[in-house]
């Protein structure tokens, strides 16, 4: 592990800082999984797609949808909502998926999620 990362028992990497954590290029265990889900539904997307001064997690820039991970540790809803708010006004339609949602669904509902989530886009 390098500084400012560490691995909890659950296997969860963690940072000590948010700064650690965009530092760091591994991606999390979730959004590894969401990853793997839309390569699984020949999607084509960016991962960490630069928007103005945001990083989008899983980005269609082509119609605009930033598909969001959004782990229970790090998201915090105002900052959430002014982000999402910005984003809208730029035309960017934003989807967000938390991270005890993810962990509930099988392989096989993750992606009939996404792709109803995404089906219209």
């Amino acid at each position: 592990m390098t500084p400012g990362r560490f691995k909890e028992r659950n296997g969860n990497i963690r940072f000590c800082s948010f700064v650690c954590y965009r530092k760091s290029s591994a991606e999390t265990y979730i959004e590894k999984k969401v990853r793997e889900s839309l390569a699984r539904l020949n999607l084509v997307f960016d991962q960490e797609f630069k928007c103005m001064r945001y990083s989008l997690d899983f980005a269609f820039p082509e119609s605009k949808v930033d598909l969001e991970v959004d782990g229970i540790y790090w998201h915090d809803e105002k900052k959430d909502q002014r982000r999402d708010s910005v984003l809208h006004k730029k035309g960017w339609r934003v989807i967000r998926i938390g991270e005890k949602r993810i962990n509930q669904f099988t392989e096989a509902e993750l992606d009939a999620y996404l792709r109803q989530c995404l089906s219209n886009f």
